[in-house]
């Protein structure tokens, strides 16, 4: 996924920097540990969480697959 994006759009991260509509919340303040779980995952949550990484992958690929046949000129040499 990242060669794609690397490849069809690298600077759309820095269209999103430049965006005067898009305001960080916090500025100057850099927090990556985000919110986590107490205890051991239930099973049940586990499996859920699986297959939900699995539908977006899934999603993820039938685009990517779909683009493909979309743009044949990719492949012209």
């Amino acid at each position: 996924m990242h060669n794609f994006i690397m490849k069809h759009d690298p600077y759309d991260i820095e269209d999103l920097l430049d965006d005067p509509d898009i305001e960080d919340p916090d500025p100057g303040i850099f927090d990556d540990s985000g919110d986590l779980s107490e205890g051991v995952f239930e099973r049940e949550e586990r499996d859920r969480a699986t297959a939900k990484r699995d539908m977006i992958a899934q999603k993820m690929w039938d685009q990517y697959q779909q683009y493909l046949l979309d743009h044949p000129e990719l492949f012209e040499n």
